[in-house]
């Protein structure tokens, strides 16, 4: 009888990582700080600050993209930078300043609440970073500038982006 409930008890505790990441995913999340991905470039282009990055937009791909520079975002110096197809919100990034203040951990900090625990880090583009696979958007904390160490003086980032 005993072996029994201690079998069944290791089956139960095996299942829960399996439990948890499943949660992840069916999570909906489509939104960061005060962004909410889906909404349109026309109602986006009336917030204060809002400019235009032509050098990063492609419209023969149906692409534009655009940033705000302020402190919005936890009264802190950000980039907002905002990726749009088809005229609809489809990511946004987040780059904190200064990155001494803003570190991996602090990024990662400022998104639990919105997102949740994403657990231990995963294995995202060759690096281990922290993410979050909901069920219709990804969530990633990652080096801003160009994939440079933040140790060498870069910066972090928060982006959320819509499944497609």
């Amino acid at each position: 009888m005993i072996r029994a409930i201690a079998f069944a008890l290791g089956v139960l505790l095996a299942a829960v990582p399996y439990r948890a990441q499943a949660g992840k995913l069916d999570r909906v999340v489509e939104q960061i700080g005060p962004y909410k991905l889906g909404t349109s470039y026309e109602v986006m282009k009336n917030l204060a600050g809002f400019s235009l990055d032509k050098d990063r937009s492609h419209p023969e791909q149906g692409i534009v993209t655009a940033k705000i520079i302020d402190k919005r975002i936890a009264n802190t110096r950000t980039i907002q930078r905002f990726t749009f197809r088809q005229g609809q919100l489809m990511r946004v990034s987040i780059i904190f300043h200064p990155p001494q203040q803003w570190t991996e951990e602090a990024v990662k900090g400022w998104l639990l609440s919105q997102w949740g625990d994403p657990g231990p880090k995963e294995k995202f583009e060759d690096e281990l970073r922290y993410i979050w696979k909901m069920k219709t958007t990804l969530g990633v904390v990652r080096p801003a500038d160009g994939g440079r160490c933040p140790a060498d003086g870069g910066r972090w980032m928060a982006s959320v982006t819509l499944n497609n």
